[in-house]
């Protein structure tokens, strides 16, 4: 079998939808041998890069990657003959997969499509209108398109059925959910309850993700607590976030606080080893990766009662109510001050992490697309 993998968001700053392509990528080239090579793409679709210098790469001899040098107007007209049937795919895929929320038309290639989450949906208001403009066209073209549709969590495939279950049916396409998986090794034991950690805050500042409530919460908290944690937010700044940006100045001003930007795995994987816990109140998310991580780690978690969250977290996350400030605050209150509870929570979170590996993500794929190509 030959399995083409968008790998095109791996070209630029890496976000969420990056990261889950880079470690399908990275895992699926270890599987990769003479039955079963890999295509990757550094253009995919409407997804054209201007470098693609900094994508996912292997050296593996049974994994190609034939647009790897290929300049944006040559991408742009590779694709564009690809869509209107004047050429093939280049490597001839049996199976491609899309990442992007591109979905080009591959012709007899079966295509499947990761639905990452449909917040451009059911919270239009949190995103840009030009993002969500593409992620709905995204879509729309993969329900003409796609053969078939992966989705993170339970949550993600019921949300996407509400909309479209009957397009589904109608146009016999599978659809299935396999979680994701965190980026970093788990340690091997869990964490001692420490006075000088920090909270920890992961992500891009942006309205969906509910820093705004966060950041109000860690006030309160301040006001109230003995122990007086600073915050540490790692994350590029998002959009519609002016207002947040102000705020974690202010806080960093009076020393409580500083927000590090978007930083690298090495770094990113200590903040979440030497934190005391992840204060992760999101409004919205299709999976939830920084949940998994903040575990691998030992590390606890507060996070939302809503969408998929409690799927991640299980019973090993604190849970609050992302519309109440004072929600929050008391979590983050309550958990600071009970030490025995804290050692619990660090055992059980990395008990929670172990449900989650790129290995099964990587077999359970393998599997689904052996079941598409059966059924095309």
């Amino acid at each position: 079998m030959k399995i083409g993998l968008d790998v095109s968001q791996t070209c630029v700053e890496i976000a969420g939808c990056g990261w889950i392509a880079h470690e399908l990528a990275k895992v699926m080239t270890a599987f990769a041998n003479p039955d079963r090579e890999l295509i990757l793409y550094h253009h995919f679709g409407s997804w054209i890069n201007t470098h693609t210098e900094s994508g996912f790469k292997s050296d593996n001899k049974y994994v190609h990657s034939p647009l790897l040098k290929t300049t944006p107007d040559w991408a742009r007209l590779i694709w564009h003959n690809i869509e209107n049937g004047e050429s093939e795919l280049p490597g001839a895929p049996d199976i491609v997969h899309s990442h992007n929320f591109s979905s080009p038309d591959t012709g007899k290639t079966p295509l499947v499509l990761t639905v990452h989450d449909l917040a451009f949906w059911d919270l239009p208001e949190t995103t840009t209108e030009t993002n969500r403009l593409i992620c709905q066209d995204g879509i729309l073209q993969a329900l003409e398109n796609a053969d078939a549709f992966v989705f993170p969590s339970r949550f993600t495939q019921s949300r996407f059925l509400d909309f479209f279950e009957d397009s589904l049916v109608k146009n016999k396409q599978l659809h299935t959910v396999i979680p994701w998986a965190g980026r970093f090794p788990s340690v091997d034991q869990p964490k001692s309850f420490s006075l000088q950690a920090p909270w920890l805050f992961v992500g891009s500042l942006d309205p969906r993700k509910n820093i705004h409530n966060m950041l109000q919460a860690f006030e309160k908290y301040w006001e109230k607590s003995s122990q007086h944690r600073n915050l540490l937010i790692a994350g590029p700044n998002g959009w519609k976030s002016d207002d947040e940006v102000a705020h974690i100045k202010s806080l960093t001003r009076r020393g409580w606080a500083k927000h590090l930007g978007y930083l690298e795995d090495e770094t990113l994987m200590k903040l979440y080893r030497d934190a005391f816990a992840l204060v992760w109140p999101s409004h919205y998310e299709g999976f939830g990766l920084p949940v998994v991580e903040s575990m691998s780690q030992g590390t606890p978690v507060i996070t939302s009662h809503q969408t998929s969250l409690a799927e991640v977290g299980g019973a090993a996350a604190i849970y609050c109510d992302p519309d109440s400030i004072e929600s929050i605050a008391d979590a983050m209150l309550r958990f600071e001050e009970n030490e025995a509870h804290y050692s619990v929570l660090s055992r059980d979170s990395l008990q929670q992490a172990e449900k989650f590996s790129w290995e099964k993500t990587a077999l359970d794929l393998l599997d689904f697309y052996q079941k598409i190509l059966s059924s095309h």
